[in-house]
């Protein structure tokens, strides 16, 4: 059974005996965005590389309000996932690899139709007042955080309630089944690698 380390009302809670590899992490990421600033990285679900999707979740706001941009990992998620063998990540993210293998060890594999992504918030960057809701469930999904970068001006809002989430290697659980935001008035982005099932 999995067991937290409660924030506040179990808005945010901390997974206590799992931690991760934050450098290693990004590292790997970085080396796929800066492919992908460049231009000459194909992105899209079919060519099995990441899918950027910028101002994810805003499109209507203008361009230069643009602040969230989120990479998709290719995921085949097959039917034996319940037999502990049926999440497939690409090869070129062994980091990756090993991180999410650690949570689902820890979940006792109880994550349907996982999704990975890699989510930025540049400086100056806010989200919408939102919960995250599943259409093909009608329901939240669970969703983990693991803080990459972060800095000083970062904040988890729910209410009057704000979390700061340090890139020390923790996972957590984020409560997105009610009223929450995002918010960086600091002076460089952040990045969380978020898995969501």
């Amino acid at each position: 059974m999995a067991s937290w380390i409660p924030h506040n009302d179990n808005l945010i809670a901390k997974i206590p005996s799992l931690s991760v590899n934050t450098n290693k992490l990004l590292a790997e990421f970085q080396v796929l965005r800066e492919n992908d600033e460049q231009e000459s990285y194909v992105t899209g679900e079919d060519t099995g590389v990441l899918t950027c999707i910028r101002n994810a979740g805003m499109p209507e706001v203008p361009e230069y309000f643009q602040t969230t941009i989120a990479y998709l990992v290719p995921v085949q998620n097959d039917e034996s996932l319940v037999n502990r063998n049926g999440l497939h990540i690409p090869d070129y993210l062994p980091e990756l690899q090993i991180t999410v293998k650690k949570l689902l060890v820890y979940l006792n594999f109880d994550l349907v139709n996982p999704q990975i992504m890699y989510a930025i918030l540049k400086t100056n960057g806010l989200y919408r007042w939102h919960i995250d809701m599943n259409p093909q469930l009608n329901k939240t999904n669970k969703v983990f955080h693991i803080p990459l970068t972060s800095n000083e001006g970062c904040w988890m809002v729910y209410d009057n309630t704000t979390f700061h989430l340090p890139p020390d290697g923790s996972i957590y659980k984020v409560n997105n089944g009610v009223y929450h935001t995002y918010i960086n008035a600091g002076p460089t982005e952040r990045i969380h690698l978020l898995i969501n099932g």
